[in-house]
């Protein structure tokens, strides 16, 4: 006799250059890749999807400690992009004046 295990799913859409690191860190908050659906990639993006079980113990701990995790990763992302506008914003000013 087989017993029903109910899933959690998760789409994340992320830069090509930190696939690895996210893979890595939902797989801390007990995501797995879902095997039965490919990974799509456009525009430098990647989509990656995520499977959990339902039955995971501390769900809400697991779910505040993810949004902490998300917002890090956003604000990584943010601080790399200020790094490649900032000397261009300088050297644009420079040359204006």
């Amino acid at each position: 006799m087989q017993t029903f295990e109910g899933y959690d799913y998760l789409k994340v859409s992320v830069d090509e250059t930190l696939v690895s690191q996210y893979m890595d860190g939902y797989g801390c908050f007990g995501w797995k890749m879902d095997e039965n659906v490919p990974t799509e990639k456009a525009n430098g993006k990647v989509q990656l999807h995520f499977k959990r079980s339902r039955n995971i113990l501390n769900k809400t701990e697991l779910i505040r400690l993810q949004q902490h995790y998300e917002a890090c990763m956003a604000e990584i992302a943010a601080l790399q992009a200020s790094a490649n506008s900032v000397p261009v914003i300088v050297s644009l000013t420079n040359g204006l004046l």
